[in-house]
């Protein structure tokens, strides 16, 4: 069903403790729906904790492996520019500080 899609690269999540399923989030069934991805021809990118956090166990089973929670890195991942495991980056904690571009601009008019 996945390939009915034509995908280029299809991310998988393996013991993401977010993800509320029994399957979707073993990472030893993320390890078997990426090999059998891999044979098709399509790139795999793994991102969990399971493959941190036991990089030696699932270094060769997916094209790239996101290293500590979703971050921008997933772009290159995904894209293809970057291969193998992907070390962690800071997510930004200013997220919610407005920025001078991002501040709304009143265009309301007032009617009397």
């Amino acid at each position: 069903m996945v390939m009915s899609f034509e995908p280029k690269t299809v991310v998988i999540l393996g013991g993401e403790p977010l993800i509320a399923t029994k399957d979707w989030a073993n990472p030893f069934i993320a390890v078997n729906y990426s090999r059998l991805l891999r044979r098709l021809g399509v790139r795999t990118v793994g991102v969990g904790h399971f493959f941190t956090l036991d990089r030696a166990r699932f270094a060769g089973d997916f094209d790239a492996v996101l290293g500590g929670e979703p971050t921008i890195a997933i772009v290159d991942a995904v894209t293809g520019a970057r291969s193998g495991y992907i070390s962690p980056t800071p997510i930004p904690l200013d997220v919610c500080q407005p920025t001078p571009q991002s501040r709304p601009h009143s265009t309301a008019t007032t009617r009397r």
